[in-house]
């Protein structure tokens, strides 16, 4: 959905029953792109928090167009995604493997590699495209993970952010892993917070650090990344405005 006027809150609510804001979305924003990805775990409630128009946008239609748009431009040979990944039932392994899908449909020739976190010992059945798999809390695995993409020729690496999926305090672990990269990172951001605590601040501000580009879906993230995070405007991309002009 295409925010037009008005304002939409998402909150999630955590075991304790509170509600909890983690993002807020104005005009020209986007929301509900996990569904238009396939997404089928329900991740929050949207509330219209002013009068607000949205418009609905058909999946169907959203593909016929981005298919019939030829001048698309180039990608680098072989991109890593780091995330959760289907099997494992959660909104960003969906999300993940559903934009995988989605750039090898449009851009054959790249080559995908995909590097899920595991919250289990015994793992998942991942298909072909699963090079390796990070154990959540094992620290070492983090390590190998790098090691295994510095070797591999990696051109982009591709790192989905969310509060939940990584190891150690406030998800530090992934930063033992940016900091050994030795290629372009973008890393998108699925939730940021406003209020976060130290841990929290901490490890996002060396997330931003390490990476090239920090990728958000909503105006609203990204004056927090600016506000908050301290995060230059120049780094920041925001990927409703990026696929509205298109």
């Amino acid at each position: 959905m295409y925010v037009q006027k008005g304002g939409v809150k998402f909150s999630v609510v955590n075991g304790s029953g509170k509600e909890a804001v983690v993002d807020m979305f104005g005009p020209n924003d986007f929301l509900g792109e996990g569904c238009m990805a396939g997404q089928s775990v329900r991740m929050g409630t949207a509330t219209a928090i002013t009068p607000t128009t949205l418009l609905v946008i058909d999946k169907s239609e959203l593909l016929r167009v981005l298919h019939a748009e030829h001048e698309l431009p180039a990608l680098p040979n072989r991109i890593a995604v780091v995330g959760n990944y289907l099997p494992r039932r959660c909104g960003i392994a969906t999300f993940t493997t559903d934009l995988c899908d989605a750039i090898h449909a449009e851009y054959s020739a790249t080559e995908l590699l995909a590097l899920p976190v595991n919250d289990t010992e015994e793992g998942y059945a991942y298909p072909a495209r699963v090079r390796f798999e990070l154990s959540e809390d094992n620290l070492a695995s983090y390590r190998q993970a790098a090691d295994f993409l510095n070797f591999s020729n990696i051109d982009l690496l591709c790192l989905h952010h969310e509060y939940g999926i990584f190891g150690g305090r406030a998800g530090g672990h992934i930063l033992e892993f940016l900091r050994r990269m030795r290629m372009p990172v973008a890393t998108t951001l699925h939730t940021v917070l406003r209020d976060p605590n130290p841990d929290q601040r901490a490890v996002m501000e060396e997330i931003a650090i390490l990476s090239d580009r920090m990728i958000v879906m909503s105006q609203h993230s990204v004056q927090i990344l600016q506000e908050v995070f301290r995060v230059p405007i120049d780094k920041i991309d925001l990927w409703a405005k990026t696929s509205l002009q298109r």
